[in-house]
């Protein structure tokens, strides 16, 4: 099994800009087809979003299922790891990230953007698709004062710890980028390229 994680948040009354595309996942998954088995799309967005997700990208390769990583049936297949965070004081706390890396190799596939805590989104980033815990202590304290500010700068690092060990494979889909008021707010960036690393730096 092969598992692809695309940047897919509930976008419902937002903007997409910052969305993977689908024809970006359905080229990544048919890269793959005949490689592999079962082509796995992981991503815990909204149901009407998924539902959608489905009806494109199940139309277009029937050996595409969409999981999330957060269903209980998953949970139970896959399991969980724990990694650290800081919180808010700058302690450190446990947050659980789905153990799917472990099962199947993984392939992490971006849209690079503006954020407006993390300052960029990328491959690093994106790796939060996998947190099966509370994502949002990623942002831990932000913006309640200036030692918070920062905190999410040393929690991606750590994240990034725990899944690079696994040896993804980094798809940046830059032919279309976001640039201004992010992760919902900015404006399209036609950047036209694509890069694919073991180094999602």
């Amino acid at each position: 099994e092969i598992a692809i994680l695309p940047n897919m948040i509930p976008a419902r009354g937002r903007n997409m800009t910052g969305v993977s595309q689908f024809d970006a996942i359905k080229s990544v998954a048919d890269f793959f087809t005949g490689k592999y088995d079962n082509i796995n799309i992981v991503t815990a967005v909204s149901s009407e979003h998924l539902q959608f997700a489905e009806e494109i990208l199940g139309s277009a390769n029937p050996n595409i299922k969409i999981i999330n990583p957060c269903d209980e049936d998953i949970l139970t297949k896959f399991g969980v790891n724990q990694f650290e965070v800081f919180d808010k004081d700058g302690n450190l706390m446990p947050l659980e990230i789905s153990a799917i890396p472990e099962k199947m190799l993984l392939v992490v596939l971006c849209v690079p953007k503006t954020h407006d805590r993390a300052a960029f989104t990328g491959n690093v980033k994106n790796q939060m698709g996998l947190i099966t815990g509370k994502k949002g202590n990623m942002h831990n304290g932000y913006a309640l004062n200036k030692l918070s500010d920062t905190l999410c700068h040393y929690n991606l690092p750590r994240l990034h710890e725990c899944i690079s060990k696994y040896e993804p494979l980094y798809v940046c889909d830059a032919y279309e980028a976001m640039e201004g008021n992010g992760p919902y707010g900015a404006n399209m960036r036609q950047l036209g390229f694509g890069m694919v690393s073991k180094d999602a730096v």
